[in-house]
């Protein structure tokens, strides 16, 4: 889901620095007035002349930005600015009329709330494959380009490492639609709250398998909290490294294996599997 979120600001990312291709056939300037049959040969020509000469001062802006890749020294022209942005942002030297029409292996960045926000949240939801989470998603964007969600206030509130501030946080978050007990603690420990881990199927998979401990969804916080209380208050940490360690030995090293591989490593594929019972064949 992630990597799909990538490819889509990628998209997002070039259709708004390139404009519409119709634009372009549009006129600029007003429509000439009926004239006098004589004078129609002259207004032709002073037409060809002027076309000429615009198709030629845009040929020739182009072959200067071909020739010119250092982007401080383009002038900053609205035609030029579209293709700084286009190389700076995917790497490609490319004409900003064709962008859209030409295949590309770059990966964008994890969307902005702001180019979330507006989408909409059926097209997001078949585009990134992401279900009910797509309206949950757009929702948490609006929410925090509209104010009601203080990003700001939140990573000021984590500055202080208690259990206090712990609790305060938790019930912030809780607030957000779609933010449950999983969730919070996600977001806990990426604000730098180790002490509590985010249980979910993948824990009991690996308590089972590492541990030799037949968890559940009800005892499995119970069990996690007994087992890594000593490595307090880093718990998560010993627990993500205890995770990946255990990848590490079914994948190989994850320094050492393609970006293209990383999508392997799936809780999916860590699961044993289960053994085929033979059937027994009837006698006639």
């Amino acid at each position: 889901m992630a990597e799909a979120l990538c490819d889509l600001q990628l998209e997002l990312q070039l259709k708004s620095l390139v404009p519409d291709k119709t634009e372009h056939f549009i006129p600029e300037t007003p429509a000439l007035k009926e004239v006098e049959p004589k004078k129609k040969l002259q207004n032709s020509k002073a037409s060809k002349c002027l076309a000429s000469q615009f198709s030629g001062e845009i040929k020739q802006g182009f072959e200067n930005l071909s020739n010119d890749i250092v982007l401080d020294k383009v002038q900053p022209t609205s035609r030029n600015l579209r293709v700084e942005h286009c190389i700076a942002d995917s790497g490609l030297l490319c004409d900003p009329h064709l962008v859209t029409d030409t295949g590309f292996d770059k990966v964008g960045n994890f969307p902005t709330p702001t180019e979330l926000a507006k989408l909409d949240k059926n097209f997001l939801a078949k585009r990134c494959k992401l279900g009910y989470r797509a309206g949950r998603i757009v929702k948490l964007a609006q929410g925090i380009v509209e104010g009601r969600i203080q990003l700001r206030q939140l990573e000021e509130n984590c500055m202080e490492r208690s259990l206090n501030s712990y609790h305060k946080l938790a019930e912030q978050l809780r607030q957000i639609d779609g933010f449950g007990p999983f969730t919070c603690a996600n977001v806990l420990m990426c604000m730098g709250f180790y002490h509590v881990i985010p249980t979910d199927s993948e824990t009991i998979r690996h308590l089972a398998q590492v541990h030799a401990i037949q968890s559940s969804i009800r005892t499995m916080v119970t069990d996690v909290e007994r087992i890594y209380a000593k490595y307090a208050p880093f718990q998560f940490l010993a627990y993500w490294s205890e995770l990946w360690n255990f990848y590490e030995k079914r994948f190989g090293k994850l320094s050492e294996m393609p970006c293209s591989d990383y999508k392997l490593i799936t809780a999916s594929k860590m699961r044993t599997k289960p053994r085929q019972q033979n059937k027994r064949k009837k006698t006639a």
